[in-house]
């Protein structure tokens, strides 16, 4: 009987994410997106492979970051390296990855406007997908005073 639930509860969350899918017109697509706020002060900018279309999506631990000084977009040098294995998301999946700010790159960001890039394998097919996203300024941190006595 549990198990009969567990299949039943698995279905009803593969038809959920289908019909959102085709709602939000992502259906038979592929996204790569940056989530949450990146700021100044941030320790890490977090990425998410969603996988909407109907074949599996692989791909490697890398990517390359670039960010838009004037007119041309321009690639930051990454001082960390890249030692994952070959990763595979199955159909409707998710993948979520790190990139550690100071390991790769040495430094904070500075504000500005950035992409990540990340080539990924659709069946037979590779293709870059592109994340943009804004470093803004950390907000001041407010100072604690002791209250006058």
């Amino acid at each position: 009987v549990n198990a009969l639930k567990r299949i039943i509860s698995s279905l009803l969350a593969v038809l959920m994410t289908i019909s959102v899918a085709i709602k939000d017109g992502k259906f038979g697509k592929v996204e790569l997106v940056v989530t949450g706020e990146v700021t100044t002060e941030s320790e890490k900018i977090e990425l998410e492979i969603h996988n909407y279309s109907g074949k599996k999506v692989g791909f490697g631990y890398d990517y390359s970051v670039e960010m838009l000084k004037g007119n041309k977009w321009e690639k930051l040098p990454l001082c960390g390296g890249f030692n994952e294995p070959y990763i595979i998301i199955n159909r409707f999946g998710v993948f979520k990855q790190s990139i550690d700010i100071e390991k790769m790159f040495g430094q904070k960001l500075e504000t500005g406007e950035y992409r990540v890039i990340k080539s990924l394998k659709i069946g037979k097919d590779s293709k870059d997908f592109v994340a943009n996203f804004t470093v803004a300024e950390a907000p001041a941190q407010e100072s604690v005073t002791a209250a006058a006595a």
